[in-house]
């Protein structure tokens, strides 16, 4: 009987979520970033709610696949245009760094600031008042250059 040659696996409904990752797992890099593509330009995409990490992670990622493609072909690119490439993939890895640098600071303020509340709470009524009254004055003080000048 020919049973034998046939796969006894039940088959996704085509439209199913089953289906679409079968699919997507034969795509290779560019597949996939050109799926990719595709979807980013179905949905609206909210500026205040997009994450700045993750769009550099993957066109720092498209490059990477672009590199890639360009110098495992010997397709009779010229070479000004390869150069090209890997200055636009290290430039994609400087910002990749830099976007680091940013987000492990605002952590580390987030941080500090959490440290700096439990201090606060812990001190007296009147010293957390006169605290914040130093505080107001010298913050206003960055405000204003000539009393900026001033040593404390």
């Amino acid at each position: 009987m020919a049973l034998k040659d046939h796969d006894l696996k039940p088959k996704p409904a085509p439209d199913s979520d089953a289906a679409m990752l079968a699919r997507m797992d034969g795509l290779d890099d560019n597949g996939l970033l050109s799926l990719r593509h595709q979807i980013g330009l179905r949905l609206q995409t909210d500026l205040s709610k997009l994450d700045l990490a993750h769009e550099l992670g993957a066109q720092y990622r498209a490059g990477m696949a672009l590199l890639e493609s360009v110098t495992n072909k010997n397709d009779g690119t010229p070479a000004n245009q390869r150069a090209q490439v890997f200055n636009s993939v290290g430039a994609m890895l400087e910002k990749v760094i830099k976007q680091q640098k940013v987000v492990y600071s605002a952590e580390r303020l987030k941080r500090f600031e959490a440290a700096f509340l439990k201090v606060l709470k812990s001190l007296e009524p009147d010293t957390a008042r006169i605290f914040f009254d130093l505080y107001g004055e010298y913050l206003n003080a960055d405000q204003m250059p000539d009393l900026a000048a001033e040593e404390p």
